[in-house]
């Protein structure tokens, strides 16, 4: 069963900030030099062989930031063990979050119609929700795009094979791999922890699972 009416998310700009970037960087070496040591160059499944990391680690750190308050709204996954969820929502029923993160080179808001995406080969992560953000590759500023329940975003999602064209593109560009897309317009809002925490209760009270 569906939900009533949920209300669809704004597109939300935000600075980037030195520390953010910091806090990013320091992490992708981190991440390269574990890498490393088990002889990988990249994740397994990065559509862009590693290229796009220090992108979503940018994304993350945007997100951690994004709801303010005296205590931090969420709990980090630690870094031996990232490869379901990213982060944890703070709460009596936490929420695991896998935040996935586009790069643009453009410097408008990304527009209702374009696509919010999960890559096929990473469908069977474990979490509660996808969280996604697009950031600025010259890294001043990125956009909080909205959420969906990881069930509800493949109930409405759209799928197109490797080498499909992406109909939001006005340049003719091409899927890198198969994925499951979804518009920005259809996502969710949440603009303080407490939202999120009571529509993903009502989701899961309605959709009777978690």
């Amino acid at each position: 069963m569906a939900l009533a009416a949920p209300v669809r998310s704004p597109v939300v700009e935000v600075p980037v900030t030195d520390l953010q970037l910091a806090r990013a960087s320091m992490r992708h070496e981190r991440v390269n030099g574990n890498l490393q040591q088990r002889g990988k160059k990249c994740f397994n499944n990065s559509i862009e062989e590693g290229r796009g990391t220090l992108g979503g680690l940018l994304g993350e750190e945007v997100t951690y930031d994004f709801f303010t308050g005296p205590q931090p709204a969420w709990e980090r996954t630690p870094e031996n063990n990232p490869y379901h969820f990213d982060l944890i929502l703070r709460g009596r029923s936490p929420i695991t979050v896998d935040v996935k993160t586009k790069r643009q080179e453009y410097d408008g808001a990304p527009a209702p119609h374009y696509f919010a995406t999960v890559c096929a080969k990473n469908i069977e992560q474990v979490c509660d929700i996808y969280w996604f953000v697009r950031v600025h590759t010259a890294g001043e500023k990125a956009w909080i795009l909205g959420w969906l329940p990881k069930k509800e975003f493949f109930r409405i999602a759209l799928f197109f094979k490797k080498g499909d064209l992406d109909p939001t593109s006005h340049l003719g560009w091409r899927f890198r791999e198969d994925c499951y897309n979804v518009s920005v317009r259809q996502l969710w809002r949440a603009d303080t922890p407490a939202a999120l925490q009571e529509a993903w209760a009502h989701y899961t009270a309605v959709d009777g699972s978690k």
